[in-house]
């Protein structure tokens, strides 16, 4: 069996200023990176959980509030401690898909009513700008709904592959570098794919989106800025990876540029990205005091019930079921007794009502 070199081998590095190594000061700098993420998501947090008058839209938006601080805490660990870089950052990465989920739902509780089936028949009689010779055809909804939550059940698989990678191969060798190629690769489709399916649903809806939320542009574009950038990321630092580019000097370990710089990078661009969330997240003014406490809010939003409902509703689409009667959704998806339809009229004029009163 091989024995991998020593992590410890590959750091030795001169001092860059003073007695300060590379490492050491990339160290201190992602953790003030890291501090101030937080500070700013933290800040968000409690000033949706005061006003959590929308449980439905604003448990979603938290969701969204904590990707940049979860990339951040992750990727620090990965800078302090070279050898934990590339077993933490998959995990980072598997926030980013409850996340990409949770944007979707967003975008579908400014629209529909909270259960299933009332969803499923609001969107068969409201197409969007997509006008649909057959009005009882939600069959696009379904496509979308399986394109996006595809990504939380794949990306566990690829996280797992490549840990088992980084477990069981040496860094740096052909078979190695030949598995994160191909897991890259997956990743990198998978995520196009959902991002793909969120924005054919936001262009179906933009105009009843915008109306209901003047931010939502901006809140989109803010999050997909983040996917866009760490998928970018991965795919330069890989290839120069791959291409023995990323090669050690005197003041640069081998492990500072394999091991540490997307780490310490992402802790940089994760504060930029907090500061970019502060105006489109913040609550809106019209929003009202929360009825519930802090704490039951907070509650309410790390519940995943709702994510990993949809992964069973998705695997119930993808095998045909999408076109059973409406006592079995509701049975498999309803939150309560009333029917699709009465919480789809409900909903609408509960809309209608805010409307009129604003």
């Amino acid at each position: 069996m091989a024995v991998c070199p020593s992590l410890s081998d590959a750091n030795q590095a001169k001092p860059v200023v003073g007695d300060l190594s590379y490492h050491t000061l990339t160290t201190y700098v992602s953790a003030g990176t890291t501090i101030c993420t937080w500070i700013l998501c933290s800040i968000l947090t409690l000033a949706h959980l005061v006003r959590y008058a929308e449980p439905r839209q604003q448990r979603q938006i938290l969701r969204l509030i904590w990707t940049p601080a979860v990339f951040a805490i992750f990727s620090f660990f990965g800078v302090w401690h070279y050898n934990l870089a590339n077993y933490l950052t998959p995990i980072a990465e598997l926030y980013e898909c409850f996340a990409l989920i949770a944007l979707f739902f967003l975008l579908i509780a400014y629209l529909a009513p909270e259960s299933f089936e009332g969803q499923r028949q609001f969107f068969a009689t409201h197409a969007g700008t997509v006008k649909s010779s057959d009005t009882s055809n939600v069959d696009w909804f379904r496509k979308i709904w399986i394109t996006v939550i595809q990504i939380l059940p794949t990306r566990v698989i690829t996280v797992i592959a490549t840990e088992i990678v980084e477990a069981t191969q040496c860094q740096g060798t052909k078979r190695y570098r030949r598995a994160n190629t191909i897991i890259s690769i997956v990743q990198g489709v998978l995520t196009a794919i959902c991002v793909i399916g969120i924005s054919k649903f936001y262009l179906r809806f933009r105009s009843e989106l915008h109306a209901a939320d003047r931010r939502i542009f901006f809140k989109m574009g803010a999050f997909k800025l983040v996917v866009f950038v760490q998928l970018l990321q991965r795919i330069i630092l890989n290839a120069l990876s791959q291409s023995d580019a990323l090669n050690p000097t005197e003041s640069l370990s081998y492990n500072d540029l394999n091991l540490g710089l997307n780490s310490f990078l992402t802790c940089m661009e994760t504060f930029i990205f907090a500061v970019l969330f502060v105006w489109p997240f913040w609550p809106q003014r019209t929003s009202t005091n929360s009825k519930a406490g802090v704490i039951s809010a907070a509650l309410d939003a790390v519940n995943l019930g709702d994510i990993f409902a949809g992964i069973v509703r998705a695997g119930r689409l993808y095998r045909g079921k999408s076109s059973v009667t409406t006592a079995s959704h509701q049975s498999w998806y309803a939150g309560d007794n009333r029917s699709g339809h009465a919480q789809q009229q409900e909903f609408v004029g509960n809309k209608l009502e805010s409307d009129d009163g604003s």
